[in-house]
């Protein structure tokens, strides 16, 4: 909770300004109390961009923690594409901005053009915005054979919210 003055880790390609892009196999391993609080950042998760069309993110489980960011915040990824696939989180997340471009999910915050597959999400996800979902905020990609224990709570009354995906574009 001390690192970077509280702010915690860094996401992967947040500080670079990269995306990543390369393959990513936790080999069914479990970080346990990732602490992220960038309230003033943007795409903030464990990674903060993926590529949509080469990145690759796949048996990893997220166990405790808070990843806290402006907008586009997710456990595993703030925003991007590619493929997540047989990974799992229990972990709060929560994206602090009063704006209804505001996407926050357990996995993923904003996924586009691509696929979150075999994914399961427990914990909370709560937006200050308007869009918030269980395994994803904000999809224009391919949501299948996940599954969501998450709460789910948005702010905003004109809101998208769901268990599974919060906006589906």
């Amino acid at each position: 909770e001390d690192w970077d003055v509280g702010k915690g880790f860094h996401p992967i390609g947040s500080v670079t300004g990269d995306v990543f892009y390369g393959v990513f196999d936790g080999r069914g391993f479990t970080i346990s109390n990732l602490w992220i609080h960038r309230q003033n950042e943007e795409e903030v998760g464990l990674f903060s961009l993926l590529d949509p069309d080469k990145a690759v993110v796949m048996n990893l489980h997220l166990q405790g923690g808070e990843v806290r960011g402006r907008r586009w915040v997710g456990a595993i990824a703030g925003s991007g594409g590619g493929l997540i696939v047989n990974c799992s989180t229990n972990v709060e997340v929560l994206g602090n901005r009063d704006d209804p471009s505001s996407c926050v999910g357990g996995i993923a915050g904003e996924m586009t053009r691509g696929t979150v597959r075999n994914c399961t999400a427990t914990g909370q996800t709560r937006s200050y915005g308007d869009k918030a979902g269980g395994i994803v905020g904000c999809n224009s990609g391919v949501v299948e054979y996940c599954e969501s224990r998450n709460q789910v709570w948005v702010k905003e009354n004109d809101t998208r919210a769901g268990g599974i995906v919060g906006a589906n574009f």
